[in-house]
This record gives structure tokens, sequence and C-alpha cells, in this order.
């Protein structure tokens, strides 16, 4: 299994009929009304805000999307190192 393929799977950047089955059963942990869903609405409002807070209604601040795009890329970095570390201590 290809961690990045998962990863995407898990995130919901690709569907399950876009891989072969090895990954069947993979799901989107943030599909409508999910824990993540509603976790990923609270901090696109909250990013909202903080942009009208800084600038005019509507602009995106840069450090802003700065630190949710790194906050990302961690927990990308951290779900394959779980998933090697699991695979390894199965």
């Amino acid at each position: 299994m290809n961690t990045n393929t998962l990863y995407e799977m898990v995130i919901g950047a690709i569907a399950e009929d876009e891989v072969s089955e090895e990954y069947a059963g993979i799901q989107n942990e943030f599909s409508e009304g999910s824990e993540c869903d509603k976790l990923y609405e609270e901090v696109y409002e909250a990013k909202q805000r903080i942009s009208q807070k800084l600038h005019k209604a509507g602009e995106e601040d840069a450090d802003v999307e700065l630190i949710i795009n790194h906050m990302f890329d961690i927990c990308r970095i951290v779900s394959a190192k779980m998933f090697e570390y699991g695979a390894i201590t199965a």
C-alpha cells in the first residue's frame, strides 16, 4: 500500500473507485457530517474571521494560509509515519 494514496483517500482527495481493490474499505474521514468535517468547518470559519479582522472582507491572509497548509503537511507526515510504524510492529 502506498502511504500517499492511503492518506489522500482518508482526507477525501481521491475516491475509493479511483484506486485498486487493495484500498477497498478505506473511508474518507472528511465525509459530510463526520467529526473531521465538523472540525474542518470550524477551522475554516475561524480562518475567515481572522482574515476579516486583518483585511477587507473576502481577502485571504497569507500567514493564516501558511499555518493551515503547514498543519496539513504535518498531519500528512505524522500519518505516514504512524502507518509505517504500525506495519513494522504488526
